[in-house]
């Protein structure tokens, strides 16, 4: 159930929710077939349109500005490794900003947490590896570039494809669940095991610092 009228986009009341019309514009808040209209089914080709516009833009003006910061990149030497999850974060920071704030705003709760999550760690396990492989001084710059334009595109194609399901009312693919769910249990894993390396590492450390004092 709404809690805005689509048109106007105006808080209703509990009870106004039921209603017809909108009392604010009088616009009707069903449609034909008596289902409820939602801001996407008015807006859908517009932000459809204007989301095109900016995944182009994103290639055009943002891939020229990310080669010239690659090509730089190297000079940095050890520290253009450690500059890779800066860069995916960014990157996803722009994507969201310019690309996905409008459009995300149609999407129903539960399809915009999945979108939400399944961007973050995408971006965290493609996108830092892939501008970690741009430190290769050269060479680097090919992985950096494809690490950009795939993760842009993949993002848009993924949100286009979302707005599409949102539309139709379709729910959640079993695809998109289990996608998910892999991408959160990879991340735990590999948190536990980067904890237990380090613990490991530490008391290492500590038991060769007694050794030597010993000594």
């Amino acid at each position: 159930m709404t809690t805005t009228c689509p048109w106007c986009r105006e808080p209703l009341g509990f009870g106004q929710r039921k209603a017809d019309q909108c009392p604010h514009c009088d616009r009707p808040l069903s449609d034909e077939e008596g289902q409820e209209l939602r801001a996407i089914d008015l807006r859908y080709e517009q932000v459809e349109v204007r989301l095109w516009e900016r995944w182009k833009r994103m290639l055009v003006i943002g891939g020229p500005v990310v080669a010239v910061v690659l090509v730089g990149l190297p000079l940095l030497h050890l520290g253009a490794v450690a500059m890779a999850p800066l860069f995916a974060l960014v990157h996803l920071i722009v994507v969201r900003v310019y690309l996905f704030r409008e459009p995300q705003s149609l999407l129903g709760p539960r399809r915009r947490l999945f979108v939400r999550w399944l961007g973050r760690l995408v971006f965290l396990w493609v996108g830092v590896p892939g501008y970690a492989l741009a430190a290769v001084p050269l060479a680097g710059l090919v992985p950096g570039l494809i690490t950009y334009g795939g993760l842009t595109t993949a993002a848009w194609t993924y949100l286009r494809w979302s707005l599409a399901e949102e539309r139709d009312r379709a729910p959640l693919s079993r695809w998109e669940k289990w996608l998910l769910i892999g991408l959160v249990t990879l991340s735990i894993v590999v948190l536990v095991v980067l904890l237990v390396l380090g613990t490991a590492a530490g008391l290492s450390v500590a038991a060769l610092q007694n050794w030597l004092a010993a000594d």
